[in-house]
């Protein structure tokens, strides 16, 4: 029913698994949802929100579990995980084949272990719940934060910096770039890819960007 549903305004760190999980639904069923038409048509993927986005979500929260009177009460909770994808790639360190750690994932196990590619790529299995995390490498001593759900959609300006900032073309932390600074970082990353520094993001240009970013 249509008025089961209420808006969510999406903030930094909402992605759709953690939402649903939270609200005690599939997350299909969410993004299905006839509400939720028209930001399914501007958004290219379901993992990749934007903050601001209006997202319909169940207003009533989900049945809470049966409790005993007078009795020891156990439940075991299964949270979903999602994929987080990440190449490193620096100039100084070669993060090919190194062991790593990944901080902060559980109270109960809150340490996982395991090796980048042969390119420095990894794809990690999170806790749909977990927010910020740390990605540590022993042999070199570098530890990186990382932040679940913090990549906006690449249709954004928001989205644009974030991967130019990766890219290391713009200041860390930017959120909301003013124009002049995303020209000048779009007209440098343009040069190095054999484009016409315009400075504008033209089809090309966010094609090739997407190309040595990936989504």
């Amino acid at each position: 029913m249509a008025e089961d549903w209420r808006p969510h305004v999406v903030q930094q760190g909402d992605h759709l698994v953690k939402l649903a999980f939270r609200h005690g639904v599939p997350p299909d069923d969410v993004w299905t949802h006839p509400l939720n038409g028209d930001l399914a048509k501007r958004r290219a993927s379901a993992a990749m929100l934007c903050p601001g986005d209006v997202l319909y979500l169940p207003a009533t929260p989900p049945k809470g579990l049966p409790v005993r009177a007078r009795s020891d009460n156990r439940y075991r909770i299964q949270v979903p995980k999602v994929t987080v994808l990440l190449r490193l790639v620096s100039s100084h360190t070669d993060f090919a084949n190194r062991a790593f750690e990944l901080r902060g994932l559980s109270a109960d196990d809150p340490t996982a272990h395991g090796t980048t590619g042969p390119d420095g790529d990894l794809e990690l299995s999170v806790p749909a719940t977990a927010r910020l995390l740390e990605l540590h490498f022993p042999d070199t001593g570098h530890t990186f934060p990382l932040r679940v759900g913090d990549l906006d959609p690449p249709d954004e300006a928001s989205g644009i910096a974030q991967r130019l900032t990766h890219l290391g073309y713009f200041p860390s932390g930017v959120v909301a770039p003013d124009a002049a600074a995303l020209a000048a970082a779009l007209r440098s990353f343009q040069r190095d890819v054999g484009l016409p520094p315009t400075g504008s993001l033209d089809r090309v240009t966010h094609r090739a960007l997407l190309a040595e970013h990936g989504p």
